[in-house]
Protein backbone atom coordinates (compact mmCIF):
# COMPACT_ATOMS: atom_id res chain seq x y z
CA UNK A 1 0.00 0.00 0.00
CA UNK A 2 2.80 2.44 0.82
CA UNK A 3 4.20 4.34 -2.16
CA UNK A 4 7.36 6.33 -1.96
CA UNK A 5 7.05 10.02 -2.82
CA UNK A 6 3.37 10.41 -1.85
CA UNK A 7 2.25 12.60 1.04
CA UNK A 8 0.09 10.85 3.64
CA UNK A 9 -2.17 12.20 6.35
CA UNK A 10 -3.12 10.30 9.47
CA UNK A 11 -6.86 9.84 9.95
CA UNK A 12 -9.07 7.96 12.37
CA UNK A 13 -12.75 7.15 12.73
CA UNK A 14 -14.29 6.44 16.12
CA UNK A 15 -17.78 5.07 16.56
CA UNK A 16 -18.92 5.09 20.16
CA UNK A 17 -22.20 4.61 21.92
CA UNK A 18 -23.87 2.81 19.02
CA UNK A 19 -26.65 0.74 20.51
CA UNK A 20 -30.06 -0.47 19.36
CA UNK A 21 -32.96 1.92 19.97
CA UNK A 22 -34.59 -0.71 22.19
CA UNK A 23 -31.60 -0.67 24.58
CA UNK A 24 -31.52 3.06 25.30
CA UNK A 25 -31.99 3.76 28.98
CA UNK A 26 -34.67 6.35 29.58
CA UNK A 27 -34.45 9.38 31.81
CA UNK A 28 -36.33 8.99 35.09
CA UNK A 29 -37.56 12.59 34.95
CA UNK A 30 -38.56 12.88 31.31
CA UNK A 31 -41.77 11.64 29.81
CA UNK A 32 -41.74 9.09 27.01
CA UNK A 33 -43.55 11.64 24.83
CA UNK A 34 -40.46 13.91 24.93
CA UNK A 35 -38.30 11.12 23.50
CA UNK A 36 -40.81 10.50 20.71
CA UNK A 37 -40.91 14.24 19.97
CA UNK A 38 -37.10 14.35 19.69
CA UNK A 39 -37.08 11.47 17.22
CA UNK A 40 -39.86 13.09 15.19
CA UNK A 41 -37.93 16.39 15.15
CA UNK A 42 -34.80 14.66 13.84
CA UNK A 43 -36.85 12.90 11.14
CA UNK A 44 -38.33 16.24 10.06
CA UNK A 45 -34.90 17.90 9.91
CA UNK A 46 -33.61 14.97 7.83
CA UNK A 47 -36.62 15.27 5.51
CA UNK A 48 -36.01 19.01 4.99
CA UNK A 49 -32.30 18.48 4.32
CA UNK A 50 -33.05 15.64 1.90
CA UNK A 51 -35.56 17.74 -0.04
CA UNK A 52 -33.78 21.12 -0.04
CA UNK A 53 -30.11 20.19 0.36
CA UNK A 54 -27.62 19.41 3.07
CA UNK A 55 -27.55 21.81 6.06
CA UNK A 56 -30.70 23.65 5.00
CA UNK A 57 -32.01 23.02 8.51
CA UNK A 58 -29.68 22.53 11.46
CA UNK A 59 -29.33 23.39 15.12
CA UNK A 60 -28.13 26.92 15.91
CA UNK A 61 -25.47 25.50 18.25
CA UNK A 62 -23.58 24.22 15.20
CA UNK A 63 -23.00 27.79 14.06
CA UNK A 64 -23.94 29.66 10.92
CA UNK A 65 -20.68 30.04 9.05
CA UNK A 66 -17.69 27.75 8.92
CA UNK A 67 -14.39 29.07 7.68
CA UNK A 68 -13.24 25.59 6.67
CA UNK A 69 -14.61 22.78 4.58
CA UNK A 70 -13.69 19.11 4.36
CA UNK A 71 -11.62 17.95 1.41
CA UNK A 72 -14.01 15.64 -0.42
CA UNK A 73 -12.37 15.16 -3.80
CA UNK A 74 -12.17 11.38 -3.23
CA UNK A 75 -15.66 10.98 -1.76
CA UNK A 76 -17.62 8.09 -3.23
CA UNK A 77 -20.97 9.12 -4.71
CA UNK A 78 -22.62 6.25 -2.78
CA UNK A 79 -20.73 6.66 0.50
CA UNK A 80 -23.91 6.50 2.61
CA UNK A 81 -25.70 3.68 0.84
CA UNK A 82 -23.13 1.15 -0.37
CA UNK A 83 -20.57 -0.66 1.78
CA UNK A 84 -18.68 -1.54 -1.41
CA UNK A 85 -17.88 2.16 -1.97
CA UNK A 86 -16.17 2.62 1.38
CA UNK A 87 -12.39 2.76 1.49
CA UNK A 88 -10.81 -0.41 2.85
CA UNK A 89 -7.77 -0.06 5.09
CA UNK A 90 -5.69 -3.08 6.01
CA UNK A 91 -2.66 -3.24 8.23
Amino acid sequence: MYQSGLKYKKAAVMLTGIIPQSKIQGNLFSKKQQSNNQHELMRKIDDINTKYGSDTAHFAATGFEQSWQMKQQFLSPKYTTSWDNLMEISC
